[in-house]
């Protein structure tokens, strides 16, 4: 092999190593959107009890208890 054969060899290595390294990384992936999912889950379930825990209050009180 000559010289120049050698460096397109390892110029072309390169080069499929840069494009592994620049993978597209558009968009969400399955444990991004699990995680967003239970913080969602979460904040709901908050708010569902605290709402609860109020109409309760609320309705012992009206009721003299």
């Amino acid at each position: 092999m000559n010289e120049f054969t050698q460096l397109q060899m390892v110029l072309e290595y390169w080069r499929s190593r840069w494009k592994v390294a620049q993978r597209d990384e558009r968009g969400a992936s399955a444990p991004e959107y699990l995680v967003l999912l239970l913080g969602i889950l979460a904040i709901a379930a908050l708010a569902i009890i605290a709402v609860r825990t109020f109409v309760t209050n609320k309705g012992n009180e009206l009721n003299g208890k």
